[in-house]
């Protein structure tokens, strides 16, 4: 609809206009004038709430307001005032009026603006610091909360442009310097933020922020050493600082000094005890240290505190599932995802976690979720276009390994089902460890084998994970049954073993392995040491064979001596690299006694009967009372709150069922 056309003023208008602004700023003046005395005044209640004395502070801007209501910086500081007390509505209007005064303040303008942000005005707040940068572009402080702003919005490129551009304005302007390295850590660019952080302990050497900021990303870059340096240094300095202790706590977890780790997370809930990461570290400390009841406790106070705090839902998950309580972790996992949606460990967890209740059909969608929190690597899913299960033409396909010996062994047991059903007829080419390609080339004469990385990637290449190519043929419990070894041994290979072990005194050969290639801190109360085997080593009549690759001459002679066995050893068998000759001599034996290693999957993959220790309700079973996988091992559980004595009886007393 037209608008009718704006009246123009005339002579007379104009001039009462004119008049009516001159006395509105004449009035404006004589309100916002000030004397010496009022600027004492201001001074004093400016002191007063530096010190945080704002009941004193109010009283005097008061004073001020009531002789002269339109005095700027009286309007502005109460404003700020009421602002740091909370009292945002007081605060918005004390500073509006301020700004109607002083329409071009971008200092006052920039209060308003922080202001608005605190109440939730996004598009207000947004609109007053832009005008606020209008009018005072070197205004260092306002272009940092404009920045801080900005990404709490998200917005990163916007915010990283305004903090570099109050650094630019403010060189050693620190809150800017840890704004902007803060954001670089939250985003991932940890070298920047590293240089960020340096720049800003330039300014100030001793800054304890700047050092807990570049202690958290040496940490994340694992450089664990100078971490520590880093949050030492505060503590050198500031004895009961509790950020510190709540770091290094974490710091030491990272490094599995656990016992030492202990002690600052204790120290940190003593000084922090409303902190909930304080109660997540000391959860994770004492759990790895198998104090169950206490790391329950103390991640039930994390939560208990922050009851949407993701991390320590995860954690009681993690914890859960490592004692057996499977069915508690799934709960718990999924509700960390309600919590944090886009964090991959949560959905890994809960993967496992579904796999071990032999819900399979629910843990697959989650379980690739392992690539992404870096749990299954390597991660080379963009290499090529993903292989979906169907036919693949005259596409070749590249199926490639995850980590681990024992989970490329696994996975690897389902690809006489690929070759008769999706891949029958395909050009498949399998990569894997190199110590693998010649005893999978003759497992599986009909495709090619390489090493991982050997194979070349064409824009025809599909490709799929060892773990992912599994989940397509494995997807419950009852196509586990047709399982079977797999493994072929080089023939020749297994007449010299044949001939060697015929030499050995009468009695049934039996494998022997007793510790894990990749044993630490949390690991260890889980593996096992050569004198837990007592039983066995004790037991008359059989013929042990040490299997344990590494330097095991020391362990070997120990126990000779002191158990009265002879464990048989050949120093031109390379146990850990040539496992063509390995699996000969495995193929050869009447038994293999092993913990949950390499050795008890190489076993279970070439058929011979095996006797494999294992916690109990651990995720392989998927929910069994038996290995899935391999048909022929026995797995001899054991109880989280149980030692050893137990189940190696029950071994020695199977392998006496040999004699």
């Amino acid at each position: 609809m037209a608008q009718p056309p704006q009246q123009r003023e005339n002579r007379q208008q104009r001039r009462a206009r004119e008049k009516r602004e001159k006395e509105q700023q004449a009035k404006a003046a004589q309100n916002s004038a000030t004397t010496p005395e009022i600027q004492t005044v201001l001074e004093a209640a400016l002191a007063h709430q530096t010190k945080g004395e704002y009941a004193d502070a109010d009283r005097m801007y008061k004073r001020v307001l009531d002789t002269y209501p339109g005095n700027i910086d009286a309007l502005h500081f109460r404003g700020i005032l009421a602002y740091q007390v909370g009292n945002l509505p007081v605060a918005r209007e004390l500073v509006t009026r301020a700004t109607d005064i002083a329409k071009r303040d971008g200092k006052i303008r920039a209060t308003l603006a922080l202001i608005e942000d605190a109440a939730g005005n996004a598009k207000a707040a947004r609109t007053q610091y832009q005008r606020a940068l209008s009018l005072a572009p070197e205004n260092k402080e306002a272009r940092n909360n404009f920045g801080a702003f900005l990404r709490n919005l998200g917005e990163w490129d916007a915010a990283e442009v305004q903090f570099a551009k109050a650094i630019e304005t403010g060189p050693e302007f620190l809150p800017a310097l840890g704004n902007l390295g803060a954001m670089l850590l939250e985003t991932g660019r940890l070298e920047e933020a590293a240089n960020t952080f340096y720049r800003a302990l330039e300014v100030a050497p001793d800054n304890p922020d700047s050092l807990m900021d570049l202690g958290i990303v040496l940490q994340r870059q694992g450089q664990f050493e100078a971490a520590e340096q880093k949050f030492q240094t505060i503590l050198n300095n500031e004895p009961d600082n509790p950020a510190a202790h709540i770091n290094m706590a974490s710091l030491y977890f990272r490094m599995e000094k656990m016992e030492d780790g202990l002690r600052f997370a204790e120290r940190g809930v003593e000084l922090f005890p409303d902190h909930p990461a304080a109660h997540n570290n000391l959860g994770n400390l004492l759990g790895s240290l198998d104090r169950f009841d206490e790391a329950e406790a103390a991640f039930k106070k994390a939560i208990k505190l922050a009851p949407k705090d993701a991390e320590a839902v995860s954690n009681l998950a993690h914890l859960y599932k490592q004692v057996g309580r499977i069915g508690d972790a799934a709960a718990l996992y999924q509700q960390a995802i309600t919590f944090s949606p886009d964090n991959p460990r949560h959905r890994f967890g809960l993967s496992l976690s579904l796999m071990g209740l032999g819900r399979l059909e629910e843990a697959l969608p989650f379980h690739e979720a392992g690539f992404d929190c870096a749990e299954r690597r390597p991660d080379r899913r963009k290499i090529a276009k993903t292989w979906d299960g169907s036919p693949p033409g005259d596409r070749p396909v590249l199926i490639w390994p995850e980590q681990g010996l024992g989970d490329e062994l696994r996975f690897i047991s389902a690809l006489p089902d690929l070759l008769d059903g999706p891949l029958s007829g395909a050009a498949v080419t399998l990569e894997c460890d190199p110590r693998l390609v010649a005893l999978f080339q003759r497992s599986f004469p009909d495709i090619t084998v390489a090493a991982e990385g050997e194979t070349e990637i064409t824009n025809r290449t599909l490709q799929r994970s060892m773990g992912q190519a599994h989940d397509l043929v494995r997807r419950e419990i009852a196509h586990f049954d047709r399982s079977a070894a797999y493994l072929k041994p080089d023939p020749e290979l297994v007449k010299k073993w044949q001939d060697r072990l015929a030499a050995l005194p009468p009695g049934p050969r039996i494998g022997f392995g007793w510790r894990s290639g990749l044993v630490n801190t949390r690991r260890s109360t889980r593996v096992t040491t050569i004198e837990d085997w007592r039983p066995l080593l004790e037991t008359q009549g059989i013929q042990l064979i040490a299997l344990q690759y590494g330097d095991t001459d020391q362990e070997r002679e120990a126990a000779e001596t002191r158990y009265g066995c002879h464990l048989h050893f050949w120093d031109d068998l390379d146990l850990r690299d040539d496992l063509n000759d390995l699996v000969a001599l495995i193929s050869c034996l009447d038994q293999v006694a092993t913990i949950a290693n390499s050795l008890g999957d190489l076993a279970g993959a070439t058929g011979t009967p095996s006797l494999v220790t294992l916690p109990e309700h651990q995720w392989v079973t998927l929910g069994t009372d038996h290995h899935p996988w391999y048909p022929n091992v026995t797995l001899v559980q054991r109880r989280n709150d149980e030692d050893w004595t137990g189940v190696m009886q029950e071994i020695a007393n199977r392998v006496k069922a040999l004699i």
